[in-house]
Formats: C-alpha cells, sequence, structure tokens
C-alpha cells in the first residue's frame, strides 16, 4: 500500500502537518513548482484569450460542471441533478466526460442511454459510474472532449451536452460554466497545485456562471455566508445556490451484476466498515456518521484506485476481526469490482453495500427553469 501512504504523506505536507527538516525542504520545492505551474497558467489563459488557441465550439449548447480544487467536491450528483431535471422539460441530453483511469485514446461511447457498451477499463471509473447512474442518457468519453461531443452530437439528436469536469478545460467552447464547491473543504489551504489543492487561482472564480455550494447543512451558516461572500468578491454576477445530499438507499451487490436495493433506514444502526477510493473520502464517512452508522473501521485508498483480490482478503479479515458483517463503499469503487472479490466476502458471511446518495438544491426548481430558458436562447 505504498501509494495509500505516500498520498497520506503529500496531504499531511501540504496541510502543515509535518515539520521535520526533510519536510519543510519539500515544501520548499513544492513552493518553487506552485510559481511555475502558476506561470504556465498565465501563459496558457493568455493564449486562448488572445485568440492564438482557437476554441472549439459544438453545435448543442454546452454546460461545463467543474470545480476549482482538485479532489472531489460532489460534481457527479451535479450532472446527474441537472440531466434528468433537464430532460423532464424536454431537453435532450448527452453527457461527455474526461474518462480518467480510461485505457482508450479516442472518443468512446460509454452508454447510449439503454446499454452499457464499454468496460471499467476502457472507460474509468467515472464515467462508467455516470452511465450506470443516468440511464437514458448517452455518456462519451475524451482526452479530447470536442471529438467525444461530436461523436455524441452525429450519433444524437440533441440540445444540450453537460461537460463533466470541465472548468479548467479551455478547448471548448462553452455556454454556461457552473462551478461546484465543497462547503466543507471550499478553497482547501489557498495554495495552487502541487502546493496545495487549488487547480486555478481564486480569481479564476470570475469565470464561473452558477456556483452549487454543496453539503450546505454540514456547515454552519456563518461559513456559509462567508464562501458566498468568497465568491463575490471575484464574481459580483453569478447565481449562487446551496445543495445538500440526501442517502435514500443501500443496493447490495451479488455477483453477475445482480443486486437488491433496501433503504438506508434499515441499517443504520449496524456496526460497519467503511472503504473508498475517493479524491475526498472524509466527506463519504461524513454522511455515514451522519446517518447514524456505528463506523468501526474505515479503510482509505487513493483516487480511482484499482482494487485487486488481495484488497478484498484484507478488507474481509479486518471486518472478520471486527465481528463486521456490513461492508460499505461508494456507487464509483463499486463499479471495479469483479465476480471473486463480490464472493470472497459472501463466503465469510458479510453483506457488501453501496451507499446511494440524491442531491437537492435549495431552490433547484428555479436554476432549472433558468438554465432551460438559456438552452433556449441559445
Amino acid at each position: 500500500m505504498f501509494a495509500v501512504k505516500l498520498e497520506n504523506y503529500l496531504k499531511e505536507l501540504v496541510d502543515g502537518k509535518r515539520n521535520k527538516l526533510l519536510d519543510k525542504l519539500l515544501l520548499l520545492i513544492l513552493n518553487f513548482l506552485e510559481q511555475v505551474y502558476k506561470l504556465l497558467l498565465f501563459f496558457r489563459k493568455i493564449l486562448y484569450s488572445s485568440g492564438l488557441i482557437k476554441k472549439t465550439k459544438l453545435a448543442p449548447v454546452l454546460i461545463s460542471i467543474g470545480n476549482i480544487t482538485a479532489g472531489g467536491t460532489g460534481k457527479t450528483p451535479v450532472v446527474k441533478y441537472l440531466a434528468e431535471g433537464l430532460n423532464n422539460k424536454g431537453i435532450n441530453t448527452a453527457v461527455v466526460s474526461r474518462g480518467y483511469g480510461s485505457e482508450t485514446e479516442g472518443p468512446l461511447l460509454v452508454s447510449d442511454g439503454c446499454v452499457e457498451t464499454a468496460s471499467y477499463e476502457e472507460a474509468g471509473d467515472e464515467a462508467l459510474m455516470l452511465s450506470r447512474l443516468m440511464e437514458g442518457f448517452p455518456v462519451a468519453i475524451g482526452k479530447k472532449r470536442a471529438a467525444a461531443g461530436r461523436l455524441v452530437q452525429e450519433r444524437f439528436k440533441l440540445d444540450l451536452i453537460l461537460l463533466d469536469d470541465a472548468f479548467q478545460h479551455w478547448q471548448l467552447a462553452r455556454d454556461i460554466d457552473i462551478v461546484v464547491i465543497d462547503g466543507l473543504n471550499p478553497f482547501a489551504n489557498r495554495h495552487l497545485l502541487p502546493r496545495g489543492y487549488l487547480r486555478e487561482p481564486l480569481t479564476a472564480l470570475n469565470r464561473g456562471d452558477i456556483f452549487i455550494i454543496t453539503r450546505a447543512d454540514l456547515i454552519a451558516e456563518s461559513q456559509l455566508q462567508k464562501i458566498k461572500e468568497e465568491i463575490s468578491k471575484y464574481n459580483k454576477t453569478s447565481l449562487i445556490y446551496t445543495a445538500v445530499y440526501k442517502s435514500v438507499y443501500l443496493r447490495f451487490l451479488d455477483i453477475a451484476g445482480k443486486s437488491s436495493v433496501e433503504p438506508v433506514v434499515s441499517h443504520t444502526a449496524r456496526k460497519i466498515l467503511a472503504f473508498s477510493g475517493l479524491g475526498n473520502p472524509a466527506s463519504f464517512y461524513q454522511t455515514l456518521n451522519k446517518n447514524g452508522f456505528n463506523v468501526a473501521e474505515m479503510i482509505e485508498y487513493p483516487d480511482h484506485y484499482r482494487y485487486q483480490e488481495d484488497d478484498f482478503d484484507y478488507i474481509g479479515r479486518k471486518a472478520s476481526e471486527e465481528g463486521i458483517k456490513l461492508v460499505l463503499t461508494t456507487e464509483k469503487d463499486a463499479v471495479k469490482f469483479k465476480d471473486k472479490m463480490i464472493s470472497s466476502l459472501k463466503l465469510q458471511g458479510i453483506s457488501l453495500a453501496v451507499l446511494g446518495i440524491e442531491l437537492e438544491i435549495n431552490n433547484g426548481a428555479d436554476l432549472l427553469d433558468k438554465l432551460a430558458v438559456q438552452v433556449g436562447s441559445v
């Protein structure tokens, strides 16, 4: 588990939790690299804003859903919420993602909305999760998202393409930029990569048209107000919404892709082991605690981690040591599990389930109405 230890060390380092001499020297190097990265971002911005590098424009309306920090802010439920809400208003929608972890170079259709057309290895975990959560919507990936956009544009009759995680993807001209801010960790340590977690300086917030502050129920009203004021400092004309996540079901996994769904409330008092490979694992564990689960053991893996059978041997052993009969994980992790992994837990009498969540946006109907008007007017 060297990768896990390295990732944890780097997090502690940039968060100021490591203070030995070698740690301080490494921070100096990261400070230098941060300035190099900042300079590269500046030149990149000049190249696009001056028109020296042209942006690609596709025929359907393009809405980007992204963030300003590395790691998870909860974009996927936002993409699902918008796609379903706008589809209910008669707006034909597809989703385009980069496909992190994909082994495919060119554009690839992950789902046509009815049938899954790519494997985890081909599509990557996030895109495959999107396709499974969003039945009825075409999902495509591509390192060159313009090519993926053309793919769905040519194959389907579309009014709108939602670009997943594309706030920094300048190559595609978009009509609306939606920025998702994690209420629990809105701007991280305010340092750019690799010294911190920011993908861009906070001044980049001036490009956002709409901001959605997630996990608003997990922070104090005063903290929420500070986040809004910080956004308004850089962008006085944008719309700001708040959102919360509701845990609505447990999906118990079985072999051959089978599963069964049960209400969360039926299991909240149980002692559990939780594991995940996320950009922001703390939010998953906070959600479990908020729902009243007795989390006796937590195991964290790196983001986009590819699970092996040995990992499930370890998970099963830890659960057995604690007398745990229920193991919980996330939808993003579940797309990577093979039958042997699930069976290894079942043989020990341990159930494996996914915690299913839904997004609830305050004044969400207003947001959908505004977006529908904008999509119709472009």
